[in-house]
């Protein structure tokens, strides 16, 4: 099976467990799109620093 929605979606209605391969593959994407989020707000937060009137 694909480690995608589908087959989350798929182990939700057999009632299993992940594999370990599947859970690891899941952190490893939740931390880059994390980082990805903390890079753009650090960026907004920069910008909308640049803006403020002194």
């Amino acid at each position: 099976m694909n480690r995608s929605e589908g087959y989350v979606r798929w182990l939700k209605h057999s009632n299993k467990q992940p594999s370990a391969d599947t859970l690891a593959i899941c952190s490893s994407k939740l931390k880059h799109y994390s980082r990805l989020l903390t890079q753009k707000e650090d960026a907004k937060c920069e910008d909308d620093s640049n803006k403020t009137v002194h």
